[in-house]
């Protein structure tokens, strides 16, 4: 673990917008994950986080994602959170992991619907 943190925002053309994040999300990182989160949500309400770029997470980042997950849904945004294997062995079997919807890629997670039919 080397405490870096790279986060790269881009806008695609349908409105969305990417945040690849990459290096280790940790205690001493999250506070500018949690910036750099509530500042693209707060310029677009649809936003893919997209971790499969890190070599670390904690539950530090798990928290951010909540937080920022719960203000989103606050104001009909959207946080959706394009997980990989270090995150995957980090929440482990907790239930942790229901309180987010994680997707494979950063396209199913644009491109997926919500069930709207209950």
């Amino acid at each position: 673990m080397n405490n870096e943190l790279l986060i790269e925002i881009t806008t695609r053309e349908d409105g969305w917008q990417v945040m690849r994040v990459t290096g280790d999300l940790c205690l001493y990182t999250a506070y500018e994950f949690r910036h750099d989160l509530h500042q693209a949500s707060r310029e677009n309400s649809m936003v893919v986080v997209d971790l499969r770029g890190l070599d670390f997470f904690d539950s530090t980042g798990l928290g951010v994602l909540f937080a920022a997950n719960k203000r989103a849904h606050g104001v009909g945004g959207q946080i959706r959170v394009v997980g990989g294997k270090v995150v995957s062995r980090s929440l482990g079997n907790t239930r942790l992991a229901t309180a987010l919807v994680f997707y494979d890629t950063v396209e199913q997670a644009i491109n997926d619907r919500p069930d709207t039919s209950s």
